[in-house]
């Protein structure tokens, strides 16, 4: 499913890339960017996507399927509530920096713990708060 997700989020930051330098101003499209996902990490959307990836177990045996097609069909779609919830966060990277290791690191720790720990939806939320705040500060600079 992220390979899935990944090619069209290619294109559009070589898309964004090349509109870069004729364009500067779209540099300031980070702030509000780190904005809108800090506020998706505080939706029921978001929430119902957390509770699928925290208990595959339960996913796997309300919607299994028998036979091949029916796990790519199982995978596909349990992937999408991953994808759900984790793909603010990946968009982050987006803003700063797809290949900086550190906000890699840093960003795959947080999905860690929300996934892991009891209190991983508050993790999340304060993590959305962190980023409206980021996104914020980054528009008034």
């Amino acid at each position: 499913m992220w390979g899935a997700l990944g090619v069209p989020a290619q294109a559009l930051l070589a898309g964004a890339a090349r509109l870069a330098t004729p364009l500067p101003g779209l540099a300031r499209l980070g702030g509000p960017l780190l904005v809108l996902c800090g506020l998706y990490q505080l939706t029921p959307l978001k929430d119902a996507c957390l509770r699928h990836c925290r208990v595959p177990q339960l996913f796997l045996g309300h919607h299994w399927r028998d036979g091949v097609g029916g796990a790519l069909v199982l995978g596909a779609h349990h992937g999408l509530y991953c994808a759900g919830c984790c793909a603010s966060l990946m968009v982050v990277l987006l803003v700063v920096g797809v290949m900086n290791v550190g906000w890699m690191v840093a960003l795959s720790g947080l999905i860690y713990l929300e996934k892991v720990l009891a209190a991983g939806g508050l993790v999340g939320r304060l993590a959305g708060v962190v980023l409206c705040a980021a996104g914020v500060a980054r528009m008034l600079a």
